[in-house]
């Protein structure tokens, strides 16, 4: 008997150097999710980031991907300093 499990749409903002790390993790679970979009504040890295690890669609604005997307997962990979903001707008559209 096969069980089926959902597959969670999952975001990436920030595409630093820690970026990496989170990317590697979600690799690992790439049955139980699927990376959707990643955002940067910076278009160059974001771009790289999202072709270098197949990602479909990428932003330089986080309230815009959210409203787009609808991620059942955000992945906040940014300076601590903007977490608490990110968390908030990535609760309050669903995710």
């Amino acid at each position: 008997m096969k069980i089926s499990m959902t597959r969670y749409r999952v975001a990436i903002i920030g595409t630093g150097a820690i970026a990496n790390l989170h990317i590697q993790a979600l690799e690992e679970l790439k049955e139980r999710v699927e990376v959707v979009a990643a955002v940067d504040v910076l278009p160059e890295r974001v771009e790289a980031f999202s072709r270098q690890h197949a990602i479909p669609r990428f932003y330089t604005d986080a309230a815009q991907m959210l409203e787009r997307e609808h991620p059942h997962l955000v992945q906040i990979a940014t300076p601590p300093n903007t977490h608490y903001d990110l968390i908030i707008r990535s609760l309050e559209s669903g995710a």
